[in-house]
């Protein structure tokens, strides 16, 4: 059975940029591919007869529009399965419904703007990257598909990285056949250097295969750090994992949000905890 991927699809120029991102970087993998419109109905119209008669006509404009960008997407990557789906709902169970139904491998969406933006929206967005249970990928609308030759992985040493993780960084380095760089920011405020130096060389033995290279970097600033990174190894994708209570958690749950305007050219991909 072919693997799949949902792309949300709003119908913006940003939703297309990470529609047509997500397809090139899938290359000649046949995957299926469901875009997904959610659309989340104003709390008036539950009081509103008026404005809850006209709800179907706005749900035939948005599979219209979905009908049209499938069968788009379809003659541009003939290579791909694609479907179309419009769900009247919440983003958040609306995407673990959708998980629940067709068991993605990952779920892509495209950010308006830049991460500065993005931020400011819907916290369920935001939500996403922590809650749900497969990698999230965010593609800034201002960067376009290019070959990823070098992809970033900033972890974080003090949490043991999972099977599922490791599996799904190895196969993106493969499948690119992009070069690993491995970073690890401390703040300087170590609780269990022996721990850490464990979790560290379980990692370098779990990602041996595809041969990564490994950097530390001491610094309190650890966006502004990563964002030097990215710059000084001209990374083409970023992998974070949101442990609970770490540093990306916190950011993706608005601590720090505008720091991350600092990371607008570049895809990030959230791996869950």
């Amino acid at each position: 059975m072919k693997p799949t991927i949902i792309i949300t699809n709003d119908f913006t120029e940003s939703s297309r940029n990470a529609i047509a991102y997500a397809c090139k970087l899938l290359g000649d993998i046949p995957y299926n591919v469901q875009l997904l419109h959610v659309y989340t109905m104003p709390v008036s119209y539950a009081s509103d007869a008026v404005a809850l008669s006209s709800l179907k006509d706005e749900y035939d404009s948005m599979q219209d529009s979905m009908d049209h960008d499938v069968e788009k997407m379809k003659a541009q990557y003939p290579g791909l399965t694609f479907t179309g789906k419009v769900v009247v709902g919440s983003l958040i169970e609306s995407l673990r419904d959708q998980i629940d139904e067709v068991n993605p491998e990952i779920v892509v969406m495209g950010a308006v703007g830049d991460y500065e933006n993005l931020w400011m929206w819907d916290s369920e967005l935001l939500n996403s990257l922590t809650s749900l249970s497969v990698p999230v990928l965010i593609v800034p609308a201002n960067v376009g598909f290019k070959p990823i030759r070098n992809v970033g992985f900033a972890c974080d040493y003090r949490t043991l990285c999972g099977t599922k993780q490791i599996n799904f960084i190895k196969w993106l380095v493969k499948h690119t056949a992009a070069k690993l760089h491995v970073v690890h920011v401390a703040t300087g405020k170590a609780e269990s250097e022996s721990m850490e130096a464990d979790n560290e060389a379980i990692l370098h033995e779990m990602l041996e295969e595809v041969t990564p290279q490994y950097y530390g970097i001491e610094d309190p600033h650890i966006i502004d750090s990563i964002a030097h990174f990215v710059k000084e190894h001209h990374l083409d994708f970023l992998i974070v994992i949101p442990h609970k209570h770490g540093v990306w958690y916190n950011i993706f749950h608005q601590s720090h949000t505008k720091q991350l305007a600092k990371l607008n050219h570049i895809p990030i991909l959230a791996l869950h905890d």
